[in-house]
């Protein structure tokens, strides 16, 4: 007997969630896909636990769309989510719901697992009320001159056209100003015993962005380049788009981590 959600009231929360990206080919995909994401495994449990009805009647959000072996500690989604809530109850912030933790994470493989949930507004969106998205990059610094690495990834910080620093998206090469983003937070921390974590924090980051920022990172420590790269790569006027861009392979995938998203204060409440 199929689940009657019409005599259920779903209410919107948000979700965080973390997941090691090796097995997964990135956190979502398209309708035409027939490869393993993240996402699908999220759906997958929600449906099974009948606390949604299908993924596109939810009004799904994610705050990151993280690329294919990418992991994240601190990734959020928002949906309406089946409650037990009855109509026309205005306490929409009440804590005493469904357990959707322990609901959801009964469902998923082991490598992905829900933290938290939080009540939030009807209006919030994980995607468009994100105030920032934070980054982590682990490395081994034992054989990179991580000091001169320091003075390259200070150079990101501010707002600057970054299409010679991502994977272009044809689709999007001829938006105005699409390409510009807004790097908060660029450094390089010592973790100790020769390793080290690059920290990026920004408003939005472009298709394979952090890894190509790495990448550049990696030439400097390395003696291939020097820290003034970055400055050649954000100027625009020295590679104008239509007379080609440089070319460069991007730093792997597995050491990238979504360490965090952030929303405005009081907005997401987490339990």
């Amino acid at each position: 007997k199929p689940f009657d959600f019409e005599s259920s009231v779903c209410r919107p929360i948000a979700l965080r969630i973390s997941y090691i990206g090796t097995n997964y080919y990135g956190f979502s995909g398209t309708k035409e896909d027939t490869v393993e994401t993240v996402e699908e495994q999220l759906f997958y449990a929600l449906k099974t636990s009948k606390l949604i009805p299908h993924e596109t009647k939810c009004a799904w959000a994610k705050c990151g769309r993280t690329d294919k072996g990418v992991s994240a500690f601190g990734q959020t989604v928002s949906l309406w989510i089946r409650s037990k809530l009855k109509k026309d109850d205005p306490r929409v912030c009440r804590w005493d719901q469904l357990e959707y933790v322990l609901m959801i994470n009964r469902l998923l493989p082991p490598d992905i697992r829900v933290l938290g949930w939080s009540p939030v507004s009807p209006t919030f969106d994980a995607r468009f009320s994100c105030t920032y998205r934070l980054y982590h990059y682990y490395f081994n610094s034992k054989y990179l001159d991580a000091e001169k690495m320091r003075l390259g990834a200070q150079k990101f910080v501010g707002t600057h056209d970054c299409r010679h620093i991502c994977k272009l998206d044809e689709q999007k090469v001829e938006k105005e100003d699409f390409f510009t983003r807004t790097i908060m937070e660029s450094r390089i921390e010592d973790l100790g015993n020769g390793f080290c974590r690059y920290v990026v924090k920004g408003q939005a980051f472009l298709w394979h962005q952090v890894r190509n920022m790495m990448a550049l990172l990696f030439f400097i420590g390395e003696a291939k380049e020097q820290p003034e790269i970055i400055d050649t790569m954000l100027d625009i006027s020295k590679h104008p788009p239509r007379q080609g861009r440089p070319t460069y392979l991007m730093a792997p995938d597995a050491p990238l981590v979504l360490y965090d998203c952030g929303f405005p204060e009081n907005t997401v409440k987490w339990r």
